[in-house]
């Protein structure tokens, strides 16, 4: 898991159903949410275009990496499968990552809390 990264807080609550040629606000949530995840899990190797609100042929490919990475059949329509899948991600992220935190934070030596610096 990278370190680089903190793992988004949550994102938003499914509403419904982003397809291909949609564009609004939840288009461009949905395609920040998958680029973050995939910058830790790596599913894909696509890049989205984040300016963008637009949900065009990119985006449909990352989404099918996607539910081809958790178990789901790709069909590239972001449903509430797939954002439950994207949950559950982002939460298994979120653990490892307190884990590394704790574990980087028990690998200082002891004096390095201690020292006086007056």
């Amino acid at each position: 898991m990278p370190t680089e990264r903190v793992p988004m807080p949550d994102q938003f609550p499914y509403t419904q159903s982003l397809f291909m040629y949609l564009r609004n606000q939840e288009v461009l949530l949905m395609k920040e949410w998958l680029d973050d995840l995939n910058h830790a899990f790596k599913f894909s190797n696509k890049q989205l275009d984040l300016s963008s609100n637009y949900f065009g042929f990119e985006t449909l490919q990352v989404v099918k990496d996607f539910q081809k990475f958790v178990g789901l059949k790709d069909t590239g329509i972001y449903d509430l499968a797939t954002h439950t899948a994207m949950e559950w991600k982002q939460i298994e992220w979120k653990k490892a990552f307190q884990a590394q935190q704790q574990a980087a934070a028990k690998t200082q030596p002891a004096w390095v809390n201690q020292r006086k610096w007056w």
